[in-house]
């Protein structure tokens, strides 16, 4: 009698950890859901079918004790193990079109958009895809746990990722290769450009745990909502479309990509602008105004390499996050810590780093964030422009206090920094409108230029930079000429 409660009493025991065993597995397994799709970067159709179905029955009958609990667990785990090392066809090395099928792209062009290398502006961006065009052909290598991608067309290479720019970010290229990590296969979480919605092998950014039954995060968020996910899912989605081996004879396209010479004047630096949206308007023209101060700037100091890191919205702390390498900056910040009434500090705060969320201190912490980046950047502080109004978000008068904060006292800091680090300042404050003009030089009441108002600050800024510029303009074709002579 003992020996028979005794064994059933072991069989009960054995059968409830077979139980928590299979629980355990589907829990484990909840959010790997391969797409099975027969190529590169997918995992194999077959393999992933039949483990989205053996993990749907365990999810099913995980606590159903009349099957053999062993068994199916170790089934689960077979399918797993088969999926994940069998059955993921690896990107490969070779050329290929970066395109996007998206709705959105499909309303605006009728067929997919394509990306391709804006080297003037040191970014990423898409147009009307056509096949056989060098511009949208890029060649990838593999390197380290990313990829080196460059242009057929320009010999530039797409930038790493920060993800930093609000749930979207601009995307540079540069002359140097760079791992841009777009089919990286790590299993960690990290901050990565979507190139390719495959599965949590290939893309990070845009998993998440609700709507989309994926993990991980967007752009290193912790969480997300379901709306900027699906956003992300469709516009960030590209796909790579192998390039047939006659359009690269066609093109003279082989192994090695000769970059072009350059045949404009330009300066061989790399400019990186920071600030509020009065700074992503640049690379955000609408029908208002025809360009920022950044592209008028330029004009006149022609910057071979420029990246925009502008946030709309964006605070003095939320560049401190956008700061990459460059060899020139510039800081325009102020309005919005004033409309979000940021306390301003001292600049004992920026002398001794105090960290206390006054303005001053993050304006230590981005300056430091910029020698950190290039010890020896050349940096050019500017001045808030003045701003009312604009619904309720700032004061009637450009001049009013604030939550007993006045616009001046972000600028007269900024002059006390750059007095302190010995840096140029452009004073958009005092020389770019005043409460008397400020409505004809904005395309709002009153806080964002029109071509009038912008003009005004790529004048201003224009001899700051000049003031601590090291490169001189190369004119090729002047130069040329006077060869020729």
């Amino acid at each position: 009698m003992k020996k028979t409660v005794f064994f059933f009493l072991f069989s009960v025991l054995c059968a409830a950890g077979s139980a928590d065993e299979l629980l355990d597995k589907v829990r484990e397994m909840s959010s790997f859901t391969p797409k099975g799709i027969d190529a590169p970067g997918y995992y194999d159709a077959k393999l992933a079918a039949q483990f989205n179905s053996t993990y749907e029955y365990a999810k099913k009958n995980m606590r159903n004790m009349k099957i053999n609990r062993d068994s199916l667990c170790q089934a689960l785990q077979k399918a797993y193990d088969d999926v994940r090392a069998k059955g993921f066809t690896p990107m490969r090395a070779g050329f290929f079109y970066m395109t996007n099928c998206h709705d959105k792209y499909i309303e605006k062009f009728g067929v997919p958009a394509a990306m391709y290398t804006d080297t003037s502006a040191g970014l990423m961006k898409y147009k009307k895809f056509a096949e056989g065009q060098k511009e949208f052909i890029y060649k990838l290598t593999p390197y380290g746990d990313g990829w080196f991608c460059q242009n057929a067309a320009t010999g530039y290479y797409i930038g790493t990722g920060n993800g930093s720019n609000w749930y979207s970010e601009d995307i540079t290229c540069t002359e140097e290769a760079e791992n841009t990590q777009l089919f990286t296969q790590m299993e960690e979480e990290g901050e990565f450009f979507v190139a390719d919605d495959v599965d949590r092998l290939t893309s990070r950014c845009l998993y998440n745990a609700t709507a989309l039954n994926e993990t991980g995060k967007i752009f290193n968020w912790s969480q997300t909502v379901d709306a900027v996910a699906e956003n992300l899912r469709g516009y960030n989605h590209w796909s790579l479309t192998p390039v047939p081996e006659e359009t690269l004879r066609a093109l003279g396209i082989d192994d090695v990509i000769v970059v072009p010479e350059d045949s404009t004047a330009h300066i061989d630096a790399h400019w990186m602008s920071l600030g509020t949206s009065i700074t992503w308007y640049n690379d955000n023209v609408s029908s208002a105004f025809t360009k920022g101060y950044q592209t008028r700037v330029r004009e006149v100091l022609p910057f071979k390499r420029f990246t925009n890191k502008g946030v709309n919205g964006g605070v003095l702390e939320s560049a401190i996050g956008q700061v990459g390498h460059a060899d020139y900056y510039t800081i325009e910040h102020g309005i919005n810590d004033w409309g979000h009434s940021t306390p301003v500090g001292t600049i004992d705060d920026y002398k001794n780093n105090t960290q206390n969320g006054t303005f001053a201190a993050n304006y230590r912490r981005l300056i430091d964030a910029i020698y950190k980046a290039n010890p020896k950047a050349m940096i050019v502080l500017c001045t808030p422009r003045k701003g009312y109004g604009f619904g309720t978000y700032l004061p009637a008068k450009c001049d009013d206090p604030l939550n007993g904060i006045y616009l001046k006292d972000y600028a007269n800091l900024i002059r006390e920094i750059a007095s302190y680090e010995s840096l140029p300042v452009a004073d958009f404050f005092n020389l770019c409108g005043s409460q008397k003009n400020l409505a004809k030089l904005s395309i709002d009441t009153a806080l964002h230029p029109n071509d009038l108002g912008y003009q005004m600050m790529a004048d201003v800024l224009v001899q700051a930079m000049k003031k601590v510029l090291l490169h001189e303009i190369i004119n090729p074709v002047k130069d040329e000429e006077e060869e020729d002579e």
